[in-house]
């Protein structure tokens, strides 16, 4: 989206347009990572030096990928967040021998990633988890539960964050890089939040050696609020894209519906709803562009949580009612399974939920602004 990106982000747009449309829907998940390695998307996960296409991970690309993505196969889009939230860390806190172990692989799609932070009792108090890490012979003993993890069910390995100081203190929180067929790791009952696969992770004396953590000892908190920052603008781009394909199929319906032999198109009721709507959708990308456009080209350790936060709130807000405004204007047809305005209505209302709710970018918006 001129003026926040070039002319790669926009080659890049088109491949991956012309090439997610001839993918039949509802891909399983192996298939939907399977597309992503062979579309070449998974690079965008890792910096060039471990199999990527840039020098470090370009949020302007994520944006335009997830953006593209998510207006035709969700799933796929679901694919390639998770795959991002598993790398991040690694590229951002991993030893040399970490990266090159994991990153070429997770970009080739041959390793798929997991990014567990989620607990029962913490929420989005990330301070506040209870799985913890104690240091046992050369290295950690993991314990504790993960809950609502995207993508753990087809993972081959977990960031898994867990405490390794008091409940509280500023340094508590570490992260480890675990192989899921550690010892120990065991997946409990399994749901969907959209096309996101969702599972619990207990971990009952799982053992890594100390090479397994990601940066020094008390780092994790802010390893995993930082990759949560860069990842917001891309949720508002899949919000964007769901609500561009909500936008043109309602613009297809109302110039060919006809109402006592008049287009909807020309009734001035509808005429102002479907403005309505692509202004929200304008403001939306705008919001979501010029906040991946900030992160890219600002120091990737200054913290940027509100354009990140208003970026996530508006988008997927403005989203989950262009697409209620496509399914009313369709009418009885809009809640007819397989429309595709009924799917984006299922898959749109998760993007308000995850990677932290509405509430939470509000109260970080606020925290920033006072």
């Amino acid at each position: 989206m001129r003026p926040f990106t070039d002319d790669r982000h926009e080659r890049l747009r088109d491949k991956l347009d012309g090439l997610v449309r001839a993918l039949p829907p509802r891909a399983a998940p192996e298939d939907a990572a399977r597309f992503l390695a062979e579309a070449g998307a998974l690079k965008l996960c890792v910096p060039s030096a471990y199999g990527g296409v840039s020098d470090d991970v370009s949020p302007l690309a994520l944006v335009v990928a997830r953006e593209v993505l998510a207006a035709v196969a969700a799933d796929c889009d679901a694919a390639l967040a998770v795959q991002t939230l598993a790398a991040l860390p690694i590229a951002w806190a991993g030893t040399q021998e970490q990266r090159e172990r994991w990153l070429p692989a997770l970009a080739r799609g041959d390793e798929r990633g997991a990014f567990a932070l989620t607990e029962r009792e913490s929420g989005s108090d990330v301070g506040a988890l209870a799985t913890t890490a104690r240091h046992e012979d050369d290295g950690y003993r993991l314990d504790g539960e993960k809950v609502l993890i995207s993508g753990a069910a087809a993972a081959t390995v977990l960031v898994v964050f867990a405490r390794t100081g008091e409940r509280g203190a500023k340094r508590a929180v570490s992260a480890f890089v675990v192989p899921k067929a550690a010892a120990g790791i065991s997946l409990a009952a399994t749901t969907n939040l959209g096309e996101h696969e969702l599972s619990s992770v207990r971990l009952d004396g799982v053992r890594v050696p100390i090479s397994a953590r990601l940066g020094e000892e008390g780092e994790g908190l802010a390893l995993a609020l930082r990759t949560l920052e860069l990842m917001r603008p891309t949720v508002g781009a899949a919000a964007c894209g769901m609500a561009a394909r909500a936008l043109a199929e309602t613009r297809a319906l109302v110039r060919e519906r006809k109402r006592g032999g008049v287009a909807l198109g020309e009734h001035e009721g509808v005429r102002a709803k479907v403005a309505e709507m692509a202004t929200e959708l304008e403001a939306a990308r705008l919001l979501t562009y010029h906040a991946a456009w900030l992160r890219e080209t600002t120091s990737s350790r200054t913290r940027l949580g509100a354009p990140s936060s208003m970026a996530k709130l508006f988008a997927t807000e403005a989203a989950g009612r262009i697409v209620d405004a496509a399914v009313q204007l369709h009418g009885g047809t809009g809640v007819a399974r397989g429309v595709v305005v009924e799917r984006l209505y299922r898959e749109v209302r998760a993007l308000r939920i995850y990677e932290g709710p509405s509430e939470i970018q509000k109260l970080i918006i606020a925290r920033d602004l006072l």
